[in-house]
């Protein structure tokens, strides 16, 4: 039992049973990840006023964005931002998220409350944004091609063809 648990302890596995692999990265997502050139930083803004039925999904977001962590080799940092902090609503509001109404229908009563429920992906001064998770079935290729974007080494150039028609021989003996 002690070396079992020495073992487990020193050399952490996750299995994912889900059928459908919802908590796996896909092997394309784990070699952009592990390829990473510039680091990035995952900020999540999660308000505390979530309704019950979005907690199970909230959490699978976490744990997804933990794996994205964990396969960077240490180029993706998971910054989860609090939401009791006095700059949180205008620090998500700069970086793109937007506040959202709950709605909710609990106890014979009808509430709306307001919330943030987005991520932003940050690399020096630059962000891209998810400014509400709406769905998880794509969240994995709406991360990871954010942080493509926000790494990706571009040279743009630009270049302009003209094309000058020359004249021809009658017109030449003329000038």
């Amino acid at each position: 039992i002690l070396v079992v648990n020495y073992l487990s302890f020193n050399y952490f596995v996750r299995l994912d049973a889900t059928d459908s692999q919802l908590f796996s990265l896909s092997p394309a997502t784990k070699s952009i990840l592990s390829e990473m050139s510039d680091s990035v930083a995952i900020e999540v803004y999660f308000s505390d006023n979530t309704p019950p039925n979005l907690l199970e999904p909230k959490q699978n977001v976490l744990d997804l964005l933990e794996e994205f962590a964990k396969s960077s080799n240490g180029k993706v940092t998971l910054d989860i931002k609090d939401p009791s902090s006095s700059e949180f609503e205008t620090t998500a509001t700069t970086r793109g998220i937007r506040q959202i109404q709950y709605s909710e229908y609990q106890d014979d009563k009808f509430s709306v409350a307001q919330g943030f429920l987005g991520i932003a992906f940050v690399k020096e001064d630059e962000v891209e944004a998810i400014p509400v998770i709406s769905t998880l079935d794509n969240l994995e290729y709406e991360a990871v091609s954010r942080i493509v974007k926000l790494t990706e080494d571009r040279d743009v150039v630009i270049g302009f063809l003209s094309v000058t028609p020359q004249p021809t021989d009658e017109e030449s003996e003329l000038l």
